[in-house]
């Protein structure tokens, strides 16, 4: 390296870049490295040192230090490549990165092209031949740690809000929008809530995904990410295509987003470092925060859809000739599902690890898809058409229900009066004794008395309380007979019905079906009444 003294330095005239940088998190902690202060300090002391002649100013507001893809910084390289500089002035090397590989880096680069480079409050001069490199490396080290450091403190921060239930993304979710009143908090889109609405239904109805998307499409409802656009959200995916249209995966996703049930979800992804790349994390690391914001899903829709996702049926353009039972049986031996098959002359279902592994794995399970959709109409029907006699079943057993219920809390009653009258004679007890009227002998023998009888009352209130919890308190609800008399008398049996009334469908290798119904347990419970 040449060696350069203060008298060439001060003739030789340098074409001067002034560079500023403020982060996010620097402009809440550090006034004094506003980009005002920064530009006062940078322009007295090209004013004061007449060698620097001054080109410009390339100022990165709101961009992070830890790495150098910064927009104006980037273009600042450009323009010392093609000549137009051979200065870059900044207030510390904190200002120019906060890597401390790469800032050495560059500093080594400018020194190598003869490219002068000065921090001014780290008292740095790459022309100054008496410069202390080892302070300032070190002083550099010190920035990255400063920057790790306040990335913990940011992510911590973070978390703390994600566990209270604070909403702490950029964008709000598709069916919601920010409250102006607080962002971190949803309130609802009437127009983009109405499309989540309608697109829970349309699968529940038994409509596919990727149909659904089409539909949407079609009708010319524009997709979350053009919706965002439209509504002046700076938004974009990272995709080199923007998604104009409606796919699989937005219905995909949207059809899982618990935040419609007016939760606030959060921490599936995770990053190494702010701004750094982001990775999924598993789904028990989510943060999810119950009621935060009103739903636009009620809990009924919500768990039928996921009842169906569970079913994990394949998605056909043409969901009416989807079979209403897909996905909903199961083989009693191996628990595989059945699936579709051209055994014999009629549609059937085969097991599906016999599919795949032959004899070895499991046997065929063959049924014919009509013997199970005609027993489950046939089922359903016989229902509807004694839907008297079962209402009658239902009014009678809350009637004995309320009886019990009566009886029951008189009887706790009746214990609770005791164990105040207990209180009572050991009060009295206690003051006969203290008057000298019980001796301390007799005294004694009534409180073990007394203590005895409160004990055994308290752990008769104990049993019944347990009973309540397992019997008495659990009151039957009859949604499924609501829906089957709103239905009417079955003709063809469809997909919606199937997942409202059905939970499994199995079928053993001696072809016997058991059809286990979601109101079974209700059912019984009646019939036992």
């Amino acid at each position: 390296m040449n060696i350069r003294n203060d008298y060439a330095n001060t003739q030789r005239q340098f074409n001067t870049a002034l560079y500023l940088r403020l982060s996010k998190e620097d402009r809440r902690d550090m006034e004094s490295d506003s980009i005002a202060n920064q530009r006062m300090l940078l322009h007295r002391y090209v004013e004061n040192h007449p060698e620097f002649h001054f080109y410009k100013e390339y100022v990165d507001d709101g961009e992070t230090g830890t790495n150098f893809n910064r927009p104006q910084f980037q273009q600042m390289m450009d323009d010392l490549d093609k000549g137009f500089i051979n200065c870059i002035i900044c207030k510390d090397c904190s200002r120019f990165g906060r890597d401390y590989i790469e800032c050495g880096a560059y500093i080594r680069e400018f020194d190598d092209n003869d490219i002068r480079f000065i921090a001014i409050n780290d008292n740095y001069d790459s022309f100054d031949q008496y410069r202390d490199d080892t302070i300032f490396a070190i002083k550099n080290v010190m920035n990255t740690e400063y920057s790790k450091a306040k990335s913990r403190d940011i992510k911590k921060i973070f978390k703390e809000k994600q566990y209270e239930g604070a909403y702490m993304g950029a964008f709000s979710v598709y069916g919601y929008k920010k409250s102006p009143d607080d962002k971190h908090k949803f309130i609802i889109d009437e127009y983009a809530a109405n499309v989540v609405r309608r697109v829970f239904q349309m699968f529940c109805d038994g409509m596919a995904k990727q149909t659904i998307a089409r539909t949407l499409t079609a009708e010319g409802i524009l997709s979350p990410e053009e919706y965002k656009r439209v509504n002046g959200s700076n938004f974009h995916t990272g995709r080199i295509s923007q998604q104009k249209s409606w796919s699989y995966g937005a219905i995909h996703q949207m059809l899982r987003n618990q935040v419609y049930l007016g939760h606030t979800v959060q921490n599936k992804t995770y990053r190494k470092r702010m701004k750094g790349k982001g990775y999924k994390n598993p789904t028990e690391k989510w943060i999810i925060v119950e009621n935060t914001h009103e739903p636009i899903i009620d809990k009924e829709l919500w768990d039928k859809t996921q009842r169906l996702f569970i079913e994990r049926t394949k998605p056909k353009p043409d969901f009416s000739n989807q079979s209403p039972i897909a996905g909903f049986v199961t083989c009693a031996e191996c628990g595989a599902r059945l699936t579709s098959s051209s055994w014999g002359n009629e549609p059937s279902l085969v097991c599906g690890t016999y599919k795949r592994m032959g004899r070895k794995g499991c046997t065929p399970h063959v049924v014919p898809k009509k013997l199970i959709i005609d027993t489950i109409t046939d089922d359903l029907n016989t229902i509807i058409r004694n839907s008297h006699d079962v209402e009658s079943k239902i009014n009678q057993y809350k009637s004995c229900q309320r009886i019990i219920k009566q009886n029951y809390e008189t009887e706790l009653k009746n214990l609770d009066n005791r164990i105040q009258s207990i209180m009572t004679y050991k009060k009295k007890a206690f003051e006969a004794y203290q008057d000298n009227v019980l001796s301390r002998n007799d005294f004694m023998a009534l409180q073990k008395q007394y203590e005895e009888e409160e004990n055994s009352i308290r752990a008769l209130q104990n049993d019944m309380l347990g009973n309540q919890t397992e019997g008495i308190n659990q009151t039957l609800h009859f949604p499924w007979l609501e829906k089957l008399l709103q239905r009417g008398m079955i003709d063809e049996l469809d997909r919606s019905t199937v997942a409202d009334m059905i939970d499994t469908i199995y079928v053993s290798d001696n072809k016997e079906i058991k059809i286990v119904y979601r109101f079974s347990n209700e059912l019984e419970a009646l019939l036992s009444s």
